[in-house]
């Protein structure tokens, strides 16, 4: 019988990763965050033919693995993330999303991106998806293409609510956002009153996406470069960082001189067995006073403050 114009698609959704054989730091956050994400099954291919320029040198292997059609949205962005965690690693990647049973998936995928309310001020939709806020609730309207996700990702989520609450409870007049992706972190803050907002990627496909978003949510103040956070020399009130933990490890001295004496420090793409290694750097090594950990499924988010100047 022929679905109805309203009817969801059925079927399974297949979730294809190439990556080259040696990547093996790429390939453990691959597992990681497929199990984080609720596979339970995989189908290994070593030796793969990959059409990618990029990977095409090196001897590659490929994770096949399927979800349930209904999880369109949040399959999305793990393929993002994916692509996130392998542009840090500064490594080729090929992620695909394909329907396994049914064509229809080409053109009723849309269905599944469905508007949601992240925090007590931010709500997140797609451009197709019109959503009523309540009073107070600003919409960020995020096209999810084709690397950047839809912006609800816990990581992303965990991010959100604490741009939300920091901006409420602190007078927050610049805001640095560090691997901006999709703009949205750096685009909530400007819409939450933040007048000075700097997003810095190193794709620079990253601060294209971040521009053409910021102009479709009309967030002035919004600036985004590829701008190499050790070459940034103002400091911000607040600071957030959405990184896979290895990276943001890495640039604990980088983040933490951004920071102003007094200001708030906000990591996220930490999974819960990662947090206490993550937390070591920015507290034991860089002197950070911790004020929440956090946790949204499998990942954390961890919140400091900077001690004020003496």
């Amino acid at each position: 019988m022929p679905q109805s114009q309203n009817q969801a698609p059925s079927g399974w959704l297949h979730l294809s990763v190439t990556f080259p054989c040696d990547a093996d730091d790429l390939e453990a956050l691959i597992y990681l965050n497929l199990y984080a994400a609720g596979a339970d099954a995989f189908h290994e291919e070593d030796d793969v033919q990959v059409a990618t320029d990029a990977l095409r040198p090196r001897p590659c292997k490929r994770l096949n693995t399927y979800f349930d059609l209904h999880l369109a949205a949040a399959i999305s962005d793990l393929r993002a993330a994916l692509i996130q965690h392998a542009r840090e690693l500064d490594t080729p990647i090929h992620a695909e999303i394909s329907h396994y049973s049914d064509t229809s998936w080409q053109s009723n995928w849309r269905h599944w991106f469905q508007p949601a309310q992240i925090s007590p001020r931010l709500a997140v939709r797609a451009p197709w998806a019109p959503y009523e806020a309540p009073p107070g609730v600003e919409v960020l309207v995020i096209e999810p293409g084709m690397a950047f996700g839809t912006g609800l990702h816990e990581t992303t989520r965990l991010c959100l609510q604490a741009i939300d609450a920091i901006s409420a409870d602190h007078t927050i007049d610049a805001f640095l956002d560090v691997g901006c992706g999709s703009g949205v972190l750096a685009i909530a803050g400007a819409r939450l009153g933040i007048p000075d907002v700097m997003g810095i990627d190193n794709d620079p496909d990253a601060v294209m996406v971040s521009r053409e978003n910021a102009t479709l949510n009309q967030a002035a103040g919004c600036t985004f470069a590829e701008t190499p956070l050790a070459d940034l020399t103002t400091t911000y009130p607040l600071v957030v960082a959405n990184i896979i933990s290895s990276v943001l490890c890495e640039l604990c001295p980088h983040l933490v001189a951004r920071v102003q004496p007094g200001g708030h420090l906000v990591l996220s793409g930490v999974l819960r067995d990662e947090a206490e290694k993550v937390d070591h750097h920015f507290t034991q090594r860089a002197l950070l006073t911790p004020i929440d950990i956090k946790p949204m499924g499998e990942w954390v988010s961890l919140h400091y403050r900077r001690p004020a100047a003496t």
